[in-house]
């Protein structure tokens, strides 16, 4: 099976906060390999590596990639802060997010020269609709297993070693939602401002 039978979901996280996450799995197969970027350098240049070593043909951002589009419609769009996408699902502004948000977004541009679609994905949004909230889900690390079982009776993925972060965790939702869309079955909200996939 070759590379291009893979995608990649990733959990967006602080430039240098070594928390961003990229979960890979090939199509086809249940097993999905996480990576994480390393605390004080560039998470950017470590998605772009990741790219790079497994080209996926199809990549879920959980980060907001596009704007409000009263920056370029305000006669149309009023609301300079959320989102249609943002309102119905209750993220966060992406104007609120600043810096990660056009971070994400140049990323998604560059890989789309690339000929790598990107969509953008939003775990809390998953785990909320499939109750996986009313397992600890983000309170505490013994909880992580919890989740993961459950999340397995839903998607078909699987991780080889255990889970030691939340940010591991919602890169894994973020395969999961990304497979969907893959084969057109996932959940999403938007408009001509942007869609969210869940």
């Amino acid at each position: 099976m070759s590379n291009k039978d893979c995608i990649i979901g990733i959990d967006f996280g602080a430039q240098l906060a070594g928390t961003t996450c990229c979960a890979v799995k090939h199509i086809g197969t249940n097993t999905v390999t996480i990576l994480t970027s390393i605390k004080g350098k560039s998470a950017d240049s470590f998605i772009y590596d990741c790219v790079k070593e497994f080209t996926p043909v199809l990549i879920g951002i959980d980060a907001p990639l596009s704007l409000p589009m009263f920056y370029t419609n305000p006669q149309q769009y009023t609301d300079n802060n959320y989102r249609f996408c943002d309102r119905e699902l209750s993220a966060m502004s992406p104007m609120f997010l600043g810096g990660l948000t056009s971070r994400a977004m140049k990323i998604r541009y560059e890989l789309e020269q690339q000929k790598i679609q990107c969509i953008e994905v939003y775990p809390k949004a998953f785990v909320k609709k499939h109750f996986l909230d009313t397992l600890g889900y983000k309170e505490s690390k013994e909880y992580i297993p919890n989740c993961i079982e459950a999340l397995m009776k839903i998607v078909d993925v699987s991780v080889n070693e255990p889970l030691s972060t939340w940010h591991e965790f919602d890169s894994l939702v973020a395969v999961a939602i990304t497979e969907r869309y893959y084969a057109k079955n996932a959940d999403s909200v938007g408009n001509e401002e942007g869609y969210i996939y869940f």
